[in-house]
């Protein structure tokens, strides 16, 4: 962190800069990683591993009460605000924000415990990508400092759009579940 708010730039951090940071000769710095990107990509996958235990809720709860778990997420970022910030301004942060975005659809539509008839539909999978390109996009204007308002209250939004959707998608899904019962 301290040398990314040095350099200002991830990608003009060198291998010299993170040995004489950490207090360690260059070769111990090559025994645990390739080069300073492989040390980006364990910082990333920390932030999406985060990320996912902020998903690790049931669906039915997220769907009732989502604004809890968006809020934590945001909090958790912006409680960082500035190592995301810089992290997000590498060259490479455009691939992570749609990493981030495909992880999210993968967990949802993979590992969610969800029910097949709702995770089977183009439906369902159309409304996460759409969920999970807004998202992402959120935090793409929140590091540019584009959002016009904080993080966690555009998560609160979001919330609130999920809450709306929630009880349209359930008639629209009975509706379903009787017409396929009446045929």
């Amino acid at each position: 962190m301290e040398l990314i708010q040095q350099k200002k730039d991830v990608t003009k951090i060198t291998v010299t800069d993170i040995s004489r940071i950490a207090d360690i000769n260059r070769s111990t710095f090559y025994a645990h990683y390739k080069d300073v990107y492989s040390v980006i990509e364990e910082i990333e996958e920390e932030i999406i591993n985060k990320m996912i235990d902020y998903m690790s809720v049931d669906y039915l709860e997220f769907t009732r009460d989502p604004e809890k778990t968006m809020r934590a997420a945001a909090r958790q970022l912006e409680s960082n605000e500035e190592y995301y910030k810089l992290l997000l301004k590498t060259d490479g942060a455009s691939e992570f924000l749609t990493r981030l975005q495909n992880i999210f659809l993968d967990y949802v539509l993979e590992e969610m415990p969800l029910p097949d008839y709702l995770k089977d539909t183009a439906d369902f999978r159309n409304r996460c990508s759409f969920f999970a390109g807004g998202i992402t996009k959120m935090v793409d204007l929140w590091h540019r400092e584009q959002l016009g308002t904080s993080l966690e209250d555009a998560f609160a939004d979001v919330s609130k759009i999920i809450r709306i959707a929630e009880p349209v998608y359930e008639q629209e899904k009975r509706a379903g579940q009787q017409k396929g019962n009446v045929e």
